[in-house]
């Protein structure tokens, strides 16, 4: 007998992986951020490996922050962008590089890229120890119109909306936030409303992909200021006290930005306008003393 071929239609198979990265980066999914904790957007920071953080104060300022051996302070060796535009302040009287995430909502991230080293050319100033950024958007599976509301034992209550329409791109939607914490001593309560939205607007297939970013935020928090060990010692105040009620802090910022992104060839063009409003206002007790009985030092 003679055999005969037998004909298979061929397949065609599409293989999609992110690109090269460092073996010191990675990529932080929304299914791992989902979790843990997200009471806040600094606690995001803790899924990346080697980051600690050490908050000194009520939830709105800035905290203390380490990575691979580097003590970044509040942000001057710690490279932080969400949706591709940096937080980092150029200048800040507490300290440059100063990071404040109170513009960014938890559940409206949808990955953590994280590099560490500065050897990425994409990297600003701040990226001596690292850089992370925050990438925005809603999965398919949590889209609509979303409503919450959260109750904790420091007297804490947070309310959420999150509108993504269905069928729009994951990186488009409008959300809301608003929370008041007494906190867990004395002077450490905090206050926060932030509104922040996305969208990838339409645009021809020549010009690329348009995305507008919107963003605002206004805390106001406590400043329980340096406790002196030989006031506690001395039992004129507890561990969780603070000598003077008159510390407190203020955060506002605002955010307008766009960004362009186009395929060329192999590569890749990305650009980016943006404009931001920033004001700081801490009033905190340094050392300790007291010249003044009603104000302090």
């Amino acid at each position: 007998p003679v055999p005969v071929p037998i004909l298979r239609a061929l397949t065609e198979t599409v293989v999609r992986a992110p690109g090269l990265q460092s073996a010191s980066a990675r990529i932080i999914g929304a299914q791992e951020l989902q979790l843990g904790p997200r009471r806040s957007a600094d606690e995001l920071l803790r899924w990346v490996p080697g980051l600690w953080t050490s908050p000194h104060g009520a939830e709105g300022k800035s905290p203390q922050l380490f990575l691979r051996g580097f003590d970044a302070v509040h942000g001057a060796d710690l490279e932080v962008r969400v949706g591709g535009f940096a937080l980092n302040e150029m200048s800040n009287v507490h300290g440059q590089g100063y990071l404040d995430l109170g513009l960014l909502i938890p559940e409206v991230v949808s990955e953590l890229r994280v590099d560490k080293g500065a050897l990425d050319v994409e990297q600003g100033p701040f990226a001596t120890a690292g850089s992370v950024h925050f990438e925005l958007g809603v999965p398919e599976t949590q889209r609509g119109l979303r409503l919450s509301y959260e109750l904790g034992s420091t007297h804490r209550h947070r309310g959420l909306a999150i509108l993504a329409p269905r069928g729009a791109p994951s990186g488009t939607f409008l959300a809301a936030e608003a929370m008041t914490d007494r906190g867990y001593g004395q002077n450490r309560g905090s206050q926060r409303l932030v509104v922040l939205g996305q969208a990838v607007i339409p645009t021809p297939a020549w010009l690329g992909r348009l995305t507008a970013l919107l963003g605002a935020h206004a805390l106001h928090f406590g400043e329980p200021g340096v406790l002196p060990l030989a006031a506690f010692e001395s039992g004129r105040v507890g561990f969780l006290d603070s000598l003077t009620p008159y510390g407190s802090g203020r955060s506002e910022r605002a955010l307008v930005g766009l960004t362009l992104e186009r395929r060329l060839g192999p590569g890749r063009l990305t650009a980016k306008l943006h404009a931001q409003a920033r004001h700081l206002a801490l009033d905190e007790n340094f050392t300790g003393q007291l010249l003044s009985p009603l104000h302090g030092d």
